[in-house]
């Protein structure tokens, strides 16, 4: 099984449709979406472990929320680390006083595989909201993320510093400079979504800083 599969599976008998724009719509085309839009920037199975895991993240990324699936079942497919990362990922009753305070526990604890996934996430929420209930409230869904927004760009700094620091001595590693690709995919894409929903602020492009 994948987690295709098994996200399929579970959101069919346990998550309510959403409804988007007076649509029903299969809440499983809402993870289907976040793996799409990671797809775009840049990530895809043939970039090896991070490529896959940040997929099946991104499949399973609501599973614990919203469904029974177990922990175990998780892992028994995907693996410890993507089971780890998911768990990250999910708000859980209890776990946080709100949402502000898991967005920041997301921000200060999450990888670069749950980074990308979370602001995938929120940008297909963002583009939802939009539809449905209108640009003023999808442009204060899109600001309240501004930690993810933040350690997505430090992120991508710390890569490029690495790089300069490898090129000095050998050569830069591919991987990081495929991964800076996909993050400034990302943050063009959010820029992008920003600008349409009429938020109040944006990330700087290269040539801005």
């Amino acid at each position: 099984m994948t987690m295709e599969e098994l996200a399929t599976k579970f959101h069919a008998r346990d998550t309510k449709p959403r409804i988007v724009g007076g649509k029903v719509v299969p809440y499983i085309e809402h993870p289907r979406a976040v793996v799409r839009r990671l797809e775009a920037w840049g990530c895809s199975n043939d970039m090896g472990k991070e490529g896959w895991q940040t997929l099946d993240i991104a499949w399973g990324h609501d599973l614990l929320e919203d469904t029974t699936v177990t922990m175990r079942e998780i892992s028994e497919v995907a693996g410890e680390e993507v089971l780890r990362d998911i768990e990250i990922l999910s708000n859980l009753p209890g776990k946080h006083p709100d949402k502000a305070t898991y967005i920041q526990y997301v921000a200060d604890r999450a990888n670069t595989a749950t980074l990308l996934v979370k602001l995938a996430d929120r940008l297909c929420n963002t583009e939802d909201f939009l539809v449905s209930e209108g640009a003023e409230k999808a442009a204060r869904y899109f600001e309240k993320a501004e930690p993810i927004f933040q350690a997505i760009h430090a992120l991508r700094r710390m890569i490029e510093g690495r790089i300069e620091e490898d090129r000095k001595t050998y050569f830069a590693q591919i991987d990081d400079e495929m991964m800076v690709r996909i993050l400034w995919n990302a943050i063009a894409d959010a820029n992008a979504v920003g600008h349409e929903v009429g938020a109040q602020w944006f990330w700087e492009m290269p040539g801005e800083e």
